[in-house]
């Protein structure tokens, strides 16, 4: 492993668990208008996927670069979940781009979105904390030193 490698469980814990949780608890507590949370909630999210991404870079970079050889890429159970989780976090910021903040769409049909919004939000976190927990399972139990040991 490379020192990149170190920037993917910051990363990824600081978009998944701390932004993510501090944007859906802005909407929901903050005292400000309606249109005030809404931008946040919306900027908050972009920042988060952002660095995601740049989580996502650092894991795949420092498998390709690894030495003498590179590491294999999406080999656990943890990279397939937090992919999926990544995808349909797109999915979710992209679809309450266009409708809750360019306001596409009739109302009635936002609503249908917006019903759909909540609970697929709370499956991300869920599969966010199942792959965390996987992890720290695989590593406390295991007692895996790196992906080498899994070969």
């Amino acid at each position: 492993f490379s020192i990149v490698f170190n920037w993917h469980p910051f990363l990824m814990v600081t978009s998944f668990v701390f932004l993510n949780f501090v944007a859906v608890v802005s909407f929901r507590t903050l005292p400000f208008s309606h249109a005030c949370k809404k931008q946040l909630h919306l900027f908050l999210h972009a920042i988060a996927l952002v660095l995601a991404y740049f989580g996502i870079y650092a894991v795949f970079k420092s498998h390709n670069d690894a030495k003498p050889v590179p590491l294999q890429n999406l080999y656990s159970m943890h990279s397939w979940i937090g992919m999926t989780a990544v995808v349909i976090y797109t999915l979710q910021y992209v679809i309450a781009f266009v409708y809750f903040y360019l306001r596409a769409g009739s109302n009635d049909f936002r609503g249908a979105v917006k019903r759909k919004h909540m609970p697929t939000g709370k499956l991300l976190v869920a599969a966010v904390l199942a792959a965390g927990n996987g992890t720290h399972t695989c590593v406390f139990f295991l007692n895996f030193e790196s992906p080498q040991d899994l070969k």
